[in-house]
């Protein structure tokens, strides 16, 4: 993770510690607020659902000269980085993350399908995995 990026899975760990902190007598413990926000992260990655654009007879703003070399940026990074290479079984991801050889996943399908970013021997490769349903298993282990 590049420097000064903060990850969803923060944000949603410090609302929960924060909101915890306002009506709990006592200070939860830390494996219980990560338990607690693994199940918010699941909760949103099921509930995601792209918005609905209609733009049929909209005129396109003009794009700003910084917004076009990010987009530079970005499509230089996507050819350095490696395409999707494979598929994996649940399994197999589960052992890629206990060996901390997983260093991304990103979640679509509203939490169905992971394409998870690991180590294999000495590059980096992208695979696709289908995930059983929301299980807060698989994020409490990332978060591990």
């Amino acid at each position: 993770e590049p420097a000064g990026v903060r990850l969803t899975g923060d944000f949603v760990f410090e609302r929960v510690a924060s909101m915890a902190a306002g009506i709990a007598k006592a200070e939860l413990p830390q494996a219980t607020l990560r338990s607690i926000s693994a199940r918010v992260l699941v909760a949103l990655a099921a509930s995601a659902v792209p918005l609905a654009a209609h733009a049929d007879d909209a005129v396109p703003p003009p794009v700003p000269q910084q917004q076009v070399q990010q987009q530079q940026q970005q499509q230089q990074v996507q050819q350095r980085n490696p395409q999707v290479s494979g598929r994996v079984t649940y399994s197999r991801l589960l052992e890629f993350i206990a060996d901390s050889s997983v260093s991304r996943v990103d979640l679509y399908d509203m939490g169905r399908t992971a394409v998870v970013t690991a180590k294999i021997g000495d590059r980096d490769q992208q695979l696709v995995c289908d995930l059983p349903g929301a299980t807060t298993g698989l994020i409490e282990k990332l978060q591990a």
